[in-house]
């Protein structure tokens, strides 16, 4: 079982007044209380040691003897804390009972030294909050919900830090970059990962995982891109625009030159969807499409250079793209269709009779009735799902059997999907590039 993880550092933004620029810090953590609390555990578990199960009502009252000891030396530990004890969950709370029991109801030595790091690490972390000076801008935290910290650079520039923890699927963790209340979205991430789509990137500039040590992560990328803005702003437009147009159209780039029936790498961190899952010719469509997406976003910026350039670099692309996607809806992924079909009946009639052969040699053995054999793969279905349970073998062989058919008709399906789709995505790009 996992024992909660000791928070022993706090990180911090400082404002350095000499530069006017921001500074990201980490101090290590006076941990000073921990001796009490580890001593308490140790007595605890010394004390328990040779109590067996059905002495659990005496173990649960040591615990709580043990909680009382340590509230009358240490009453601070046990104040209502802003705490989320699990950045990914719902209703994670330091006092919530689903996930961090309330001490009335701790049953087991671990129980107990897991809420009670919980609440060490609660108490260390609102301690520092009380020691903040007046350059501490913004500190790591672990507050549920939604909260932000804001740093205004100039009226066109802005950069903040945004958590929301511990509301299950909707928690996250971003640092944001705004130019004239636009958020400077990662646009080219559309391209670099699969399941990407613009409507999801375009709330943050950078995301972090849900984990306590990514706070550095933030507030260094939102210091190094103040930094960066402060010496020159318009330097920094370009970078950031220019850097993220050129990176989609060598990734489209490298794209098209991609074996369509492979799994294939891109870039340092992409990689194609299994040719099982996606169709890739309906992945290209998809996200070529998905980067149109992005002129709604770069024209909000409201600076002509930065549109022209991005919307020329997908007109360039553009035949190429098209020509590629009708040649596969027209021709390619049809002659693959059949290629598919073909294959999965050659592979039907080859390890079909293998397996009946299989069955019928085990029948003989057991002097079963000599006449009953499968014409159909539904009367061998019915064979395995109710007769003869101890034939493990080959109940295991029609599995794969049954496994191999799926792989065909899941890329059958995915190619056919495919032909539908595209069209679509070809009338999108006629429609919005229409240079």
């Amino acid at each position: 079982m996992d024992t909660i993880k000791k928070i022993k550092e706090i990180y911090t933004i400082e404002k350095n007044t000499k530069e006017g620029n921001l500074i990201s810090t980490t101090k290590v953590i006076n941990r000073n209380y921990d001796e009490i609390i580890e001593c308490a555990i140790n007595e605890l578990e010394t004390k328990i040691e040779n109590k067996e199960d059905r002495f659990k009502n005496m173990i649960i009252t040591d615990i709580k003897n043990t909680i009382k000891s340590i509230r009358s030396v240490f009453p601070d530990l046990f104040k209502r804390f802003d705490y989320c004890t699990d950045l990914k969950g719902a209703f994670t709370e330091l006092n919530s009972v689903s996930v961090c029991l309330a001490d009335s109801e701790l049953t087991t030595v671990h129980e107990l030294k897991n809420h009670l790091h919980h609440r060490l690490n609660a108490f260390y972390l609102n301690r520092e909050y009380s020691l903040l000076n007046t350059n501490t801008l913004a500190i790591s935290h672990l507050d549920r919900g939604w909260e932000q910290y804001s740093f205004e650079l100039s009226e066109d520039f802005n950069f903040i830090s945004e958590t929301n923890f511990g509301f299950g699927c909707v928690s996250y963790f971003y640092s944001v970059i705004k130019y004239k209340n636009i958020i400077l979205a990662p646009f080219s991430d559309i391209v670099v990962y699969p399941h990407a789509k613009y409507k999801q990137i375009i709330n943050y500039s950078a995301k972090h995982c849900l984990k306590y040590s990514e706070w550095a992560s933030s507030f260094n990328f939102i210091c190094e891109n103040y930094y960066s803005a402060l010496k020159n702003e318009r330097a920094f437009l370009d970078k950031y625009l220019i850097k993220n147009s050129n990176r989609i159209g060598e990734d489209l780039k490298k794209f098209m030159t991609l074996d369509f029936n492979s799994v294939q790498t891109i870039s340092d961190n992409y990689k194609v969807l299994d040719y099982y899952e996606y169709s890739t010719y309906n992945l290209l469509g998809e996200k070529y499409c998905e980067s149109i997406k992005v002129l709604k976003l770069i024209e909000q910026i409201n600076i002509k250079k930065y549109y022209d350039y991005y919307y020329n670099l997908l007109l360039e692309l553009k035949k190429d793209i098209l020509s590629m996607l009708e040649d596969g809806v027209s021709i390619e992924i049809p002659k693959n269709i059949n290629l598919l079909e073909t294959k999965k009946i050659e592979f039907k009639q080859k390890n079909y009779e293998i397996l009946k052969n299989k069955i019928k040699n085990r029948k003989r053995k057991r002097k079963t009735r000599k006449n009953e054999y499968f014409y159909s793969e539904k009367k061998l279905e019915e064979y395995l799902s109710y007769k003869y349970e101890d034939y493990l073998i080959i109940e295991e062989a029609y599995l794969e059997y049954k496994k191999e058919l799926y792989k065909f008709d899941k890329e059958i399906s995915i190619n056919k999907e495919a032909i539908n789709e595209i069209p679509n995505f070809i009338k999108f790009k006629n429609k919005k590039l229409v240079k």
